[in-house]
């Protein structure tokens, strides 16, 4: 079965959590499918040489009002691998919600390229910038996912949800990016052909002379911190909670303009 402290099964199973999806039927059938483009073909055929397992490939044509598009994928229908990945964390049915690090020790890298690979992007961006970016519905994932970022790069990203979807959507940017790149997509790693072409793009990247660094990663502000502000000096806030006199000042602003002005 999988053993995920094994580069190629944690990966695997990062990518079966994004992309796959596990049906259970009755009588103790089971079907895990998973279907992608055809121009990831690569993936599929590397997965299906290295699972242990009778794996069934397909492919198949979908026409919609808008476009062409052929997929592949495959399906297993294994009693015992249902219930071993079930028993790794692997959420049955709709999943977008739940999805979350595996339940044992794990290789982290291959996992999270896993991840990627089916739920982010990366590259370079249509303004010139590397950037790395996942798109999740999963609270324990976006939690977990943040802190991997500011365990490599040194700092945490603090996303919100978004209006139009309610999902969280993490990018990082120029040299965070190309650090967490480095590390997820290394040399000779496991993965889709495209997204390791796309991160050796982004690695190459370098800053331009006359663009000045800022940290992309804002430190987002909480409620605590909000009513300490408001009850104390700048300076003793930016003191107490490692901020800046100004980053202070305009936040006290835009909380309350008046209270801007009593306090100094």
């Amino acid at each position: 079965m999988l053993d995920l402290l094994i580069p190629e099964h944690a990966y695997i199973f990062g990518l079966l959590q994004t992309d796959g999806h596990l049906r259970e039927c009755s009588q103790n059938r089971s079907q895990l499918t998973i279907e992608i483009n055809i121009r990831d073909k690569d993936i599929v055929d590397k997965i299906v040489g290295i699972l242990p397992i009778k794996v069934n490939t397909f492919s198949r044509k979908r026409t919609t009002n808008f476009a062409t598009a052929t997929t592949i994928g495959f399906r297993i229908c294994n009693f015992t691998f249902k219930e071993h990945i079930k028993s790794l964390g692997f959420p049955v049915g709709k999943k977008s919600h739940l999805i979350a690090e595996p339940l044992i020790d794990f290789s982290k890298l291959d996992y999270y390229r896993g991840i990627i690979d089916g739920d982010g992007s990366l590259g370079i961006t249509k303004t010139g910038l590397p950037f790395v970016s996942l798109v999740t519905d999963s609270e324990p994932l976006k939690s977990s996912y943040c802190l991997l970022v500011k365990e490599i790069c040194g700092v945490e990203p603090h996303p919100r949800r978004n209006k139009r979807d309610n999902v969280y959507n993490i990018a990082i940017y120029t040299e965070n990016a190309q650090c967490l790149i480095s590390k997820l997509y290394y040399e000779n790693c496991f993965g889709l052909n495209r997204k390791i072409y796309k991160a050796q793009e982004a690695l190459k990247w370098i800053r331009p002379k006359h663009m000045k660094k800022i940290n992309f990663i804002r430190k987002r502000w909480t409620k605590e911190e909000d009513a300490f502000i408001l009850s104390h000096s700048v300076e003793e806030s930016a003191t107490q909670l490692n901020r800046t006199n100004k980053s202070v000042s305009i936040r006290r602003y835009r909380l309350n303009p008046l209270v801007s002005h009593r306090r100094s």
